[in-house]
């Protein structure tokens, strides 16, 4: 590895991308009791998995432990009601990402979104190594 290890995937950029407009679709379209709170709850960790590695190559699990850490910190400052705590104004932007209402099946979802990016890139890493002859 070198020792940035920046470099920039178009792959997750595209994954990023496709991501971010669910989670609008989901935000616009979705009012029921399910699809919006944990599907959308999930994909945020997809997002933020993708966003990262579209500029930086990181260790996978590494990476979901994170994710799902930053996103569990977020849920945990709902639950401290950080929101009224610092005065942000009903429906702003920085009030809406944060949220306001905690929820311990949100933290099950951030998991299960984090668990599924490191499920699906394991899979289609040894789908790739199973695709091209051993050097060995």
């Amino acid at each position: 590895m070198n020792e940035t290890n920046t470099r920039f995937s178009k792959y997750h950029a595209w994954v990023s991308c496709i991501v971010l407009t669910i989670e609008y679709l989901i935000a616009r379209y979705a009012h029921d009791s399910f699809i919006r709170p944990y599907v959308g709850d999930a994909l945020v960790s997809v997002l933020i998995y993708s966003i990262a590695l579209t500029f930086r190559d990181f260790p996978r699990v590494r990476l979901a432990l994170c994710v799902f850490a930053f996103a569990a910190s977020v849920e945990l400052l709902q639950a401290c009601h950080a929101a009224d705590h610092w005065g942000l104004a009903r429906g702003s932007v920085l009030r809406v990402m944060l949220g306001a209402t905690f929820d311990v099946r949100d933290l099950a979802a951030y998991a299960s979104g984090a668990l599924a990016c490191v499920v699906v890139e394991s899979l289609a890493a040894r789908g790739i190594r199973a695709g091209k002859p051993s050097r060995t």
